[in-house]
């Protein structure tokens, strides 16, 4: 399925964004550490720019996660359903997180567009906040695909791919 493919792609990209920023806060935290106690000079902003990316690393692998199955699921119980009640059970979850997912980007979006207007930034790194609403809307909405492609391979009666 070419939509699979293409959201699979997209969460290898938000994965990989994940990734670098994991790594930006290992990197970060070293430096502000040995700022602080080897040269008394922390880095400005480093707890707010750790948060920062903390969202992008978080929100990033989220889609990922789902489509390799590192994500919570009680499949010892849907295992044992026959196929019709497995294939409702299975949808319903995929609408319910299609749902959460779809509302999290919606409110998100709105969230950074407010943030925007009102031009609220971080107090110590003077970073604005709103892109990152932005990119959280962003990253939710690739997590979406996942629960869409799921849906449909619930609807059509696809076995799960491993």
């Amino acid at each position: 399925m070419a939509f699979r493919r293409f959201a699979e792609r997209a969460a290898h990209v938000t994965e990989t964004l994940g990734v670098y920023a994991v790594l930006f806060i290992m990197i970060l935290t070293v430096i502000d550490v040995v700022g602080a106690k080897v040269f008394v000079r922390p880095v400005r902003g480093a707890t707010e720019l750790v948060g920062f990316a903390q969202l992008v690393a978080i929100a990033g692998g989220m889609a990922m996660a789902c489509f390799a199955g590192r994500h919570v699921a009680l499949e010892f119980v849907v295992e044992r359903l026959p196929a019709v009640p497995k294939r409702v059970v299975e949808a319903v979850v995929a609408l319910l997180g299609l749902f959460l997912f779809g509302v999290l980007a919606w409110q998100s979006f709105l969230y950074g567009r407010a943030l925007a207007s009102s031009g609220q930034i971080a107090s110590t790194a003077r970073i604005p906040f709103y892109p990152f609403a932005y990119a959280l809307a962003v990253l939710s909405a690739v997590t979406v695909l996942y629960f869409v492609v799921e849906l449909v391979r619930a609807v059509r009666g696809e076995r799960q791919e491993p």
